[in-house]
């Protein structure tokens, strides 16, 4: 398996782990690695880089620990590896409720972190290829009028402008020349009305309270008072 195109953010304060786990990630042909040593440097650095892959400690810099940066970037379903040198049963049973987390107690292996890291990455693909042709998407004509895929786990929220729909990936924004309401019908049940301007898709809400909803890229977005019934329900389903 060929890992050199895979790019790793480690979450670790212990300067001496961060060398040794740099070491064994180029042992097997990793050489892009983002590095911090809190919560708010690692979210920086996923936002920024969108990494494969996460391995993080439990105890980091500052009052956040690896769980808070977990939680955070559940909603993303980014593969993360757990690195601890704790033995709290309590601390593994807030971390198994998190989905995609593997889970070390240092002092480890090094075979012991490649071999997660390349079961991984082979579940990854053989995942990719078993789903590609099943995971639902919308067909937008392009400024080559030509029709292309947009996979609707991609996709963040819908705004509306007049005539005008655009809708925003995490790395794009595409404008559609048709209104918020007649695109509802090529959605999912992932995706909820919040406001008469906004549709957001509920696997990336990280948070929200009666006047907002936060997506996974720290983005705001308002609740409409005649929406905020719908949402609560259709949020906790």
């Amino acid at each position: 398996m060929d890992l050199s195109k895979k790019k790793i953010l480690l979450a670790e304060d212990d300067p001496i782990y961060s060398i040794w786990i740099k070491m064994v990630l180029e042992e097997i042909g990793i050489n892009n690695i983002l590095y911090a040593v809190n919560v708010k440097k690692a979210i920086e650095e996923y936002q920024s880089n969108l990494p494969d892959l996460i391995i993080c400690d439990i105890f980091l810099e500052g009052k956040q620990t690896g769980i808070d940066l977990m939680r955070k970037l559940q909603s993303y379903q980014i593969p993360i590896i757990v690195i601890t040198n704790s033995m709290d049963k309590s601390l593994y049973a807030e971390v198994k409720k998190v989905q995609h987390v593997n889970y070390l107690i240092k002092p480890f292996q090094p075979l012991s972190l490649i071999s997660i890291i390349e079961n991984i990455f082979h579940e990854l693909e053989s995942s990719k290829k078993n789903s590609i042709l099943k995971e639902p998407y919308i067909a937008i004509k392009n400024h080559e009028n030509i029709y292309v895929k947009v996979y609707l786990n991609d996709i963040l929220y819908l705004e509306a402008d007049k005539n005008y729909t655009y809708l925003y990936t995490l790395g794009k924004k595409i404008a559609l020349k048709r209104t918020l309401l007649s695109l509802i019908n090529d959605l999912n049940t992932q995706f909820i009305r919040i406001h008469k301007s906004f549709i957001v898709n509920k696997i990336h809400v990280i948070s929200w309270n009666s006047e907002t909803v936060t997506l996974t890229n720290q983005l705001n977005i308002p609740i409409g008072r005649k929406f905020l019934s719908d949402f609560f329900k259709e949020i906790e389903k």
